[in-house]
Parts: C-alpha cells; structure tokens; sequence
C-alpha cells in the first residue's frame, strides 16, 4: 500500500467522535466507523461497550502456557483471546439447543452471533469454525 487509508484530519475527526461517544456512555466504547466510497463521509456504524483493554489491570500482565498437551489432537485453530480453558465439550447446532447447556462446559458451534451471549459468558472455552479477532463473538468472548 502507498498510501494512508484515511487523511490526518480524518484521524483527527474520528478523535473528537470517538470522545463524544465516550462521554454520552460514561465508558470505553469500541467503535466501528466507515468512510463512504461515493461521499467521501465517515460514518459511526456501531459503538458497543468496549471489553477488552478496558479490563486489564494496568501494571500486571498475565501470562497463560500448557504445561503439557494431550497425545491426540482433534482439532486445531487459532486463538482469539490469551487465556486457557477446558471442561467438558457441547456441541450445539443452533441457538435452538441453549437449554443443553451448562456452566463450565466448552462451548463448540459453528459461528455464533449476539444470541449466543448467555451461553458464551457461561462457557470455560469458546470454539467456533467461522469468524476473526475482531468477529462480535471473539470480542464478547475476551
């Protein structure tokens, strides 16, 4: 890429937006912005509590690792958040089989979206075969 995405005015805007939106909700805030290909406009798309960064503890860094692994792997993939969990897995096929679900158990579907949330804050693990880093799931899940 030769060229920046958005001009230093633009960062700038955004600033002065992002703090609006901060102070009307009293709290960090994760916003999603767009600029318009035909208007040249930014756009706030969506702005939801931010639950990341906001939590961590400043000073203090924590640090998971395995020990040890298992002997049989099933399945790999990528991880989304820094922490290690384990329990008993549940499989579910759609947001219809919630009522199967208990606490501490590792949650596996397929992708989840914001109905999953009363079942993501019970789960140990979360693991999914669709969806990034920055997917609402991964980011109700950190």
């Amino acid at each position: 890429q030769n060229s920046w995405s958005i001009s230093d005015q633009e960062v700038t805007d955004l600033a002065v937006i992002a703090v609006k939106i901060e102070k009307h909700y009293g709290r960090p805030m994760d916003i999603e912005w767009a600029l318009d290909g035909d208007d040249g406009k930014i756009y706030i798309v969506q702005a939801r509590p931010e639950t990341v960064a906001s939590q961590k503890k400043v000073g203090f860094i924590e640090d998971y690792k395995m020990l040890e692994k298992g002997k049989d792997i099933v399945a790999t993939g990528r991880a989304v958040g820094k922490r290690i969990g384990s329990g008993k897995v549940n499989l579910l096929k759609s947001i219809d089989e919630m009522s199967k679900f208990e606490k501490g158990q590792v949650l596996v579907a397929d992708m989840t979206d914001p109905d999953w949330e009363p079942i993501m804050k019970k789960a140990s693990a979360i693991i999914t075969n669709r969806g990034g880093r920055t997917c609402h799931a991964a980011i109700i899940a950190r």
